[in-house]
């Protein structure tokens, strides 16, 4: 692993209000600190936020609390974390909704635009992390 190069975080309220914020700080973030990303892993990252900030809303034990969006980056990688105050008594996995499901698919999404991610709990949060490689090409 190479050494950190940039790290950031942010709080945001729980809300669903505040997923297009936190796509807004992603992308200002990532453009602001790494200038030389593409705009494909951007894009990448930007997509998978939204999609584990809306876990983060729907699925917290917290009752509408916060959630917390870390992004890391160094010369290889780019790691995402999303951690809500809940906790929760199982990790989150992808599912295979229904062809009919209206929902569902969030983390299906992050695996596919992730190289790798997973879940994480601890006694205070629960939360999912992703990494995309830079030295190969996402989806």
């Amino acid at each position: 692993m190479n050494a950190v190069a940039h790290q950031a975080y942010q709080l945001f309220p729980g809300d669903a209000a505040s997923i297009k914020r936190a796509r807004q700080w992603t992308a200002d973030t990532l453009m602001d600190t790494t200038p030389q990303l593409p705009a494909q892993v951007i894009s990448d990252v930007i997509l998978i936020v939204s999609e584990l900030a809306t876990n983060a809303i729907r699925h917290t034990a917290s009752d509408s609390g916060t959630y917390t969006v870390t992004l890391e980056t160094d010369r290889a990688q780019v790691r995402v974390w999303v951690m809500d105050q809940g906790g929760a008594a199982t990790l989150p996995i992808a599912r295979t909704p229904g062809r009919m499901d209206v929902s569902g698919r969030g983390l299906a999404i992050v695996e596919a635009f992730s190289d790798t991610c997973g879940p994480i709990l601890t006694t205070e949060a629960t939360g999912y992390m992703a990494t995309i490689d830079l030295t190969e090409p996402s989806p």
